[in-house]
């Protein structure tokens, strides 16, 4: 899953059309296994109106509780994943890098997941956000 381009921070443009894909999907309905008998649902981007330039926000439904899952990118190609009750509310958080080059695939070599943002279909858009999701209840108690 190496590439010579994993070393360096996915550029700016790249970053946004990944945003911009999970963004447009609007990905809902999509369950994720979080441990035995624990699960997440994905219920939709509540970003939908603004750009996807540095930020995205997804709700999720954990039993019968609704969250925010906050996707922020940061300088160097650093994302910052935070889990609450609320936008902006959150317990923990957890970072990773995405890497890669003008052209090709986006990788988050921590999460193991990749995807190219010019060429995915739904189903790449769902693998990544599962591996997202999954981290970022991996670093908080909103579990």
């Amino acid at each position: 899953m190496s590439t010579s381009s994993d070393a360096n921070p996915a550029p700016a443009q790249r970053v946004r059309a990944l945003f911009r894909l999970l963004r447009d999907l609007n990905l809902t309905g999509e369950r994720i296994a979080l441990s035995a008998g624990r699960s997440v649902q994905i219920a939709g981007c509540s970003s939908l109106d603004e750009p996807a330039d540095r930020r995205l926000l997804y709700r999720l439904r954990v039993d019968d509780r609704e969250l925010v899952l906050e996707i922020e990118v940061e300088a160097g190609g650093e994302v910052c994943l935070r889990v609450g009750p609320a936008e902006g509310v959150a317990s923990d958080e957890r970072r990773f890098r995405l890497v890669g080059g003008d052209r090709g695939p986006i990788t988050a070599p921590d999460l193991r997941a990749r995807v190219d943002p010019d060429a995915a279909v739904a189903k790449d858009a769902v693998h990544f956000l599962r591996r997202v999701v999954r981290a970022a209840f991996d670093a908080t108690s909103a579990a």
